[in-house]
């Protein structure tokens, strides 16, 4: 919702924490630059507190963002969990949501990029059963680990313009 978007800005005030999840080169996270990873995501996901109504975590699906990306891939961006969150299973709960619709689309590989440093990114990836793929394709942009999910029984029956 539009209401969320300050909230999720919020939560990365600085460069540093800005790296972790974009290329983006900006001091901290703004309304407009999550406007334009929502206008590139083929859907973006939000994980809810329930109780303060308010998000906890956030990523998008997307398709835009890598050059070349092959039709049975889609890529998981952009994950950010509230800082009040941190180990309570969040980012776990995105990808889950992100890998089941995936499938859901008809993608065969659920990818993501992960900056080198963030460890915390590193171990989702391992944890979620993600295989690291870094530099067997060639269409891979550098300067990341970049890590793949296999969707069993998916057939890619979507088409790069739908928008949810």
């Amino acid at each position: 919702m539009d209401t969320d978007i300050p909230v999720i800005c919020s939560w990365v005030r600085t460069r540093q924490v800005l790296q972790l999840v974009s290329g983006d080169a900006a001091d901290f996270l703004t309304p407009a630059l999550l406007s334009g990873w929502l206008a590139r995501a083929q859907i973006a996901i939000v994980v809810a507190d329930e109780v303060a109504n308010q998000p906890a975590g956030f990523c998008t699906l997307s398709c835009l963002e890598v050059p070349h990306l092959p039709a049975s891939y889609v890529e998981i961006c952009h994950l950010i969990v509230a800082p009040e969150f941190r180990h309570l299973f969040i980012g776990s709960r995105l990808v889950r949501a992100a890998k089941s619709l995936a499938h859901d689309f008809g993608y065969r590989f659920v990818c993501c990029r992960v900056t080198p440093t963030n460890k915390w990114a590193l171990a989702l990836a391992r944890a979620q059963g993600f295989q690291e793929f870094t530099n067997i394709k060639d269409w891979l942009p550098h300067g990341f680990r970049w890590f793949r999910f296999a969707l069993v029984g998916s057939t890619n029956t979507n088409t790069r313009t739908e928008h949810l």
